[in-house]
């Protein structure tokens, strides 16, 4: 943001931005509605000093210019990253129980599509180097692999669950 101080006041907080960032993207359309394509954003998210995360593809603005009209299509990986910093991202936490904790890092990859309203969202979550723990029901140790596949949907201020999976070494749940 260094090199942008007009981005500086728009990026919220949680993401947690602790360097630079390389980004790059087509832009066409109007400034007032524009589409972007093939964007690709990369960098130190959520606290790392490394670069920890990618973004990469489409934003398209041109219904209505404002970001509640807009529809996008991407990709994004996050690697490393605590659970305690997924937390403070407002949209994951009614995803997140109070009773789920991880003692460790954590991997997540998704992919999202639709408008922020009716969003599709597939992510996997990766913990084979955290403890993890969701009240008596589940407690995993460091070093046992995991995976949690998660299929959501945003409906109308609603969050959905679809058809989701928990992988613990070789037993799927």
């Amino acid at each position: 943001t260094r090199a942008l101080p007009l981005l500086r006041d728009k990026i919220p907080s949680y993401l947690g931005i602790n360097g630079p960032l390389s980004i790059k993207a087509h832009l066409s359309g109007t400034l007032e509605r524009p589409k972007i394509r093939d964007v690709i954003v990369a960098g130190p998210f959520f606290g790392a000093t490394e670069k920890n995360t990618s973004l990469t593809g489409d934003v398209d603005l041109s219904r209505s210019g404002a970001w509640k009209d807009a529809v996008v299509k991407g990709k994004v990986v996050i690697n490393p990253v605590t659970l305690d910093r997924l937390r403070l991202v407002p949209f994951l936490q009614p995803a997140l129980p109070a009773g789920l904790s991880a003692d460790g890092p954590l991997s997540v990859a998704g992919e999202l599509s639709g408008s922020l309203e009716d969003l599709e969202v597939h992510a996997r979550v990766k913990a084979e180097a955290s403890a993890v723990r969701f009240g008596e029901w589940l407690k995993k140790d460091k070093g046992l692999p995991a995976q949690l596949e998660l299929n959501l949907r945003n409906r109308k201020d609603r969050l959905v669950l679809d058809t989701s999976e928990l992988t613990l070494h070789n037993l799927k749940l």
